[in-house]
């Protein structure tokens, strides 16, 4: 299904209340670390190993891989979001 399928008209906007997702979630990146995300994500670091370098909840980090797997930055990976680095692994 196209993605413009999924858009909400704003008439039906317009005549409800409106919930935003996640609010208090950061969902900004800088271009630095946008690509230190990649190559982390390309070196089969995990999500929750990622959020521990960045600072950030592990939510905000896998929408960022979300979005870069949209944009053909990323694909899958061996181990999925929890990549194949062992956890004792400092990064």
């Amino acid at each position: 299904m196209p993605r413009e399928a999924y858009r909400r008209t704003e008439d039906f906007r317009s005549r409800n209340k409106l919930l935003i997702a996640c609010e208090e979630m950061d969902f900004t990146w800088s271009d630095s670390e946008v690509k230190e995300f990649v190559s982390m994500w390309k070196a089969g670091i995990s999500i929750e190993q990622m959020a521990a370098k960045f600072e950030r909840d592990p939510d905000e980090v896998l929408v960022l891989a979300i979005d870069r797997c949209r944009a053909d930055s990323i694909g899958k990976r061996s181990g999925g979001a929890r990549g194949v680095v062992s956890e004792g692994v400092a990064v």
